[in-house]
């Protein structure tokens, strides 16, 4: 039987699945900077990540490399691999979303082994 929490359950996941991954430098700023009162010119600075490459990177332009996430690592006291879990994530869901149907038409699975 179907209950009334069982439902919100349902529905909710429906529309968690529509919902826009964050960028890590979404978090980045949110998670990191903001709440620490830091700017991102001071997060630059400190993590030896030039200014522009930061602006891209908070704005979602731009990816965290491996550099960059040794050296926010370093910084925020995480590790590189923090970082670089949040841009895979946010990757693989962006290509699940946009080419997710085109790829599974074009890829022929091969028979599994017995």
């Amino acid at each position: 039987m179907l209950t009334r929490s069982k439902l919100w359950i349902i529905i909710s996941l429906h529309h968690m699945k529509k919902l826009t991954p964050a960028h890590p430098g979404k978090i980045l700023l949110e998670q990191f900077i903001q709440p620490l009162g830091l700017t991102q010119y001071r997060v630059a600075k400190n993590a030896g990540i030039p200014q522009p490459t930061m602006t891209q990177i908070v704005k979602g332009r731009r990816a965290v490399s491996v550099e960059n996430a040794l050296r926010l690592g370093l910084l925020f006291g995480t590790t590189a691999e923090f970082w670089l879990n949040l841009q895979t994530d946010y990757d693989l869901r962006e290509v699940r979303r946009g080419k997710l149907k085109a790829i599974e038409k074009q890829v022929k699975p091969l028979p599994r082994a017995a």
